[in-house]
């Protein structure tokens, strides 16, 4: 038992993976980030694991946590207690949310966690993990700049694929905005770990250390979840992409088989600094400055000198 398997279970047969008293046997493995930081390579390691299953993104977190929020907001609590409350919309929202990866619970008997991925997940994992009292979130980092240099080419393979339909993307995948995007996601991430009540349960992963150093990485996550390392999880090429639905996904320009299939390797650590124009490495170095260096990653001090100048005319 790995990986979510065999998809063709009908949809008219009633899947339930509750037991007798009520309770699922599995826990919540959230895994989320900037998109293109590597979230599939850890979702792929996760679910190699003999106790863990999981599948494609999940699209549905994010507006779904939106409405939770929503609907516990004390001024519709207090607009809506005729309906229900505060514990009543919370038991519902679980009870509904961990329903719909039932059938992917029924295929892995015998598991502990299912994982479920999805590079949006940064930005509804508060509340994920306030419904989810058991729950984890795997939050991965990578290089704000390779993170750019990864759309670009994304969206090259687009334009190769699609020739001037991929206009509609020009703008989308730009320097200046996927760049305001992985700021967001860095602040997002802070923001998350001040909460004493549930940064205990976040885990934070460096794309640039997972793949140089998987065990070394893995192992502390494992234990926190009270798991054991396996060594299968070093070998991420292992896992079949039908086997985690993720064939849909590898389409050429997402991913590509070679990218999928690929084993660990750190050629795509750093990347930005040969493979982007000297005025995309400029903004890109300008834009992410501040959060590079709160994250621990190098910038060149000419670009620090000059941030500095620039917050100082602004006056902040």
């Amino acid at each position: 038992m790995n990986q979510a398997t065999n998809m063709s279970t009908s949809s008219q047969t009633k899947v339930d993976s509750k037991s007798a008293d009520g309770t699922r046997p599995f826990r919540f493995i959230f895994v989320g980030g900037s998109a293109r930081s590597g979230t599939t390579l850890v979702q792929k390691m996760l679910c190699a694991h003999s106790c863990v299953c999981g599948g494609p993104e999940f699209d549905h977190a994010v507006p779904a946590m939106k409405l939770f929020a929503r609907m516990s907001s004390p001024q519709q609590l207090e607009r809506q207690k005729f309906y229900y409350s505060e514990e009543e919309v919370s038991d519902r929202f679980r009870e509904f949310y961990a329903s719909l990866f039932d059938g992917l619970a029924s295929r892995n008997p015998g598991l502990k966690y299912v994982s479920e991925k999805t590079p949006a997940n940064i930005a509804a994992a508060a509340d994920l993990l306030r419904l989810f009292p058991d729950a984890f979130y795997v939050n991965v980092m990578r290089d704000g700049r390779d993170v750019v240099l990864s759309h670009q080419k994304v969206l090259n393979r687009f334009k190769q694929q699609h020739g001037k339909k991929g206009k509609k993307w020009w703008f989308e995948y730009s320097v200046r905005d996927v760049s305001r995007k992985w700021n967001s996601d860095i602040e997002r991430y802070y923001e998350m770990m001040a909460s004493d009540s549930i940064s205990p349960r976040i885990m934070n992963v460096k794309y640039e250390e997972i793949v140089s150093h998987p065990e070394k990485v893995l192992k502390p996550i494992l234990e926190k979840l009270g798991l054991d390392f396996e060594p299968q999880l070093s070998k991420p090429e292992s896992v079949d992409k039908e086997q985690l639905g993720y064939n849909v996904n590898v389409d050429g320009v997402w991913y590509t088989d070679g990218m999928f299939d690929q084993s660990l390797n750190s050629l795509s650590v750093s990347g930005w600094q040969k493979n982007l124009s000297w005025p995309k490495r400029m903004l890109v170095n300008f834009m992410q400055c501040r959060n590079l260096q709160r994250v621990g990653y190098p910038v060149p001090p000419s670009v620090l000198r000059l941030r500095h100048i620039v917050d100082y005319l602004r006056g902040r």
